[in-house]
């Protein structure tokens, strides 16, 4: 029997699902709200820099695939 890989996926996320529910997981813990501290926003470009990126990509001219 061959599998599909949207077969695949779907199954990996209930057995996922299934696993945090038997391990007691809360779902509010799964979709917890708020900003986290985690990440430090002034190590992020800024969006002068996103732009100017983007900008020096386009002017390379075109990437046929």
């Amino acid at each position: 029997m061959t599998i599909s890989r949207r077969r695949f996926v779907g199954d990996a996320a209930k057995f996922s699902a299934a696993g945090l529910v038997a391990a007691g997981v809360p779902s509010s813990a799964l979709f917890a709200r708020g900003r986290s501290d985690a990440v430090d926003h002034k190590l992020l470009p800024s969006e002068k820099e996103v732009w100017e990126g983007v900008e020096f990509m386009n002017n390379l001219g075109v990437r046929f695939s």
